[in-house]
């Protein structure tokens, strides 16, 4: 799929969609599981019985433990914490992951922030060549002009 993209800025958006999308995802699987720990958990004090949501539905519990995922995966709060030793322990583990996969989504979003520069920095060069090529050779500000209009016509678009 992104071979079939022909712009540089749609095919780094793209590679900027997948990430989030796998983050995403990788939220929902994450919230299934810190709402398992807790649902089949009759023994002990959970996070939703620590908040008095035994009586909720399944789908505001899940919304719940969906928030509690996405807080894991970046730097916001919530008020949801483990009320037991596998809760802990799942969410110890949560947050090594979530460190590693945030700080390869930041990397991500900076190397494309920095391959859309390169894809513009070419145009500024080759206009910045023309206007000391120009100014080399003394040309009269009229053709100075007339060629700065063509390139930026021309070349650029």
């Amino acid at each position: 799929i992104f071979d079939r993209l022909g712009s540089e800025h749609l095919l780094l958006a793209a590679k900027l969609v997948k990430y989030v999308v796998f983050i995403l995802m990788a939220n929902h699987y994450v919230a299934c599981g810190w709402y398992g720990i807790a649902a089949f958990n009759d023994e002990e004090v959970t996070w939703v019985s620590a908040l008095s949501l035994e009586d909720s539905s399944a789908g505001y519990q899940y919304l719940l433990a969906l928030h509690w995922s996405l807080t894991q995966f970046s730097p916001s709060t919530n008020n949801i914490a483990p009320s037991n030793m596998s809760e802990r322990f799942f969410a110890s583990c949560i947050v090594c992951v979530a460190l590693l996969v945030f700080s390869s989504f930041i990397s991500s979003v900076t190397n494309a922030v920095n391959q859309l520069r390169l894809v513009n920095m070419e145009p500024l060069l080759q206009e910045a060549r023309i206007r000391e090529f120009m100014m080399m050779r003394n040309v009269s500000t009229e053709l100075f002009a007339r060629v700065q209009h063509f390139f930026k016509h021309a070349y650029i678009k």
